[in-house]
């Protein structure tokens, strides 16, 4: 296995182009800096070096490997940087988290683990509730930030928002159903097969049932608020779905299997994001939730405070 330290050697001689240029560069024996560069060389099979009386030339593969050890280090770096700022600087106190019922079983706890481990030291609230809730919560400072469909949030200056997911529609079919040899569907295939449809406000914005009611015909609808039921009905072969892909599972409840397939009716995607109050100073414990958040689904925030 090659250490950390022997990536630095291997760095210091591609640098300085000789064994004893690198000695000087880390401080380190001269046979330390050798033997880190044979057992690299053994380790990946080829050689990386050059030797010839004026010192040391990488390769072609020792240049490629350059690279890879410098991403590495940079990688290394930032990673202790981030573990000492947390420790010169822990958080403690609480956190006041909004999340509506849609979407707290899908987002809650990723980022709810990730910030414990952090965090270990502050004390999180979570409150569930509808998203206009959630948006008087945080103008009045009850909650410090909410996970929320950002589509609800459109239009007002009143929050900052941070993108976590864009999540796209497609058809819930089981793998028995006659649509599941297709690849992708439209409503003419939907319309002459039962629909499952979920009624939820929120995905109501983007897929209204008086749009589904134009394709499919009433004794062919069936209406539900629960997914768990979307799930086995569908997984049961009695109609198909329509449904963004965060809500997604293999399986339902009793086991059955799900799978998806292309739509080609235009739906806009769904955004689910993290929302706080706008034109007031953000707390460090809020700062490490959107931190967080951007860490677990790889998202940066684009505000300033």
């Amino acid at each position: 296995m090659i250490s950390i330290r022997s990536l630095q050697y291997f760095i210091a001689v591609a640098k300085e182009a000789s064994i004893t240029g690198a000695t000087q560069r880390v401080n380190i024996s001269q046979s330390a800096v050798t033997a880190a560069i044979r057992n690299i060389e053994v380790e990946v099979g080829v050689k990386l070096f050059q030797r010839h009386a004026r010192g040391m030339t990488l390769t072609h593969e020792g240049h490629i490997f350059l690279r890879h050890a410098e991403n590495l280090m940079s990688a290394y770096d930032r990673t202790c940087n981030a573990v000492r700022k947390r420790l010169d600087s822990p958080l403690a106190g609480s956190l006041a988290l909004g999340i509506t019922p849609l979407l707290i079983g899908y987002f809650l706890a990723p980022i709810l683990d990730r910030y414990g481990r952090s965090y270990p030291d502050v004390s999180v609230n979570v409150v569930e509730h509808r998203t206009e809730f959630l948006r008087h919560h945080l103008l009045g400072g009850e909650i410090d930030a909410a996970v929320v469909l950002l589509s609800g949030l459109e239009g007002s200056r009143a929050f900052h928002t941070q993108l976590m997911v864009e999540s796209p529609w497609h058809v819930w079919v089981s793998p028995s159903h006659p649509l599941a040899c297709a690849e992708c569907l439209d409503w003419a295939d939907l319309a002459r097969h039962r629909l499952v449809y979920l009624q939820h406000e929120a995905l109501g914005d983007f897929l209204h049932l008086r749009e589904v009611s134009r394709h499919v015909p009433d004794d062919m609808l069936i209406r539900t608020t629960s997914i768990e039921a979307v799930r086995n009905l569908v997984a049961r072969g009695v109609g198909c779905a329509i449904l963004p892909d965060f809500i997604f599972r293999n399986w339902s409840l009793d086991g059955d299997r799900l799978e998806t397939r292309d739509f080609s009716a235009p739906i806009e995607p769904v955004s689910i994001g993290l929302a706080w109050r706008r034109g007031y100073p953000v707390g460090a414990n809020t700062l490490g939730l959107i931190e967080i958040a951007g860490e677990v689904y790889r998202t940066k925030a684009g505000f300033e405070v």
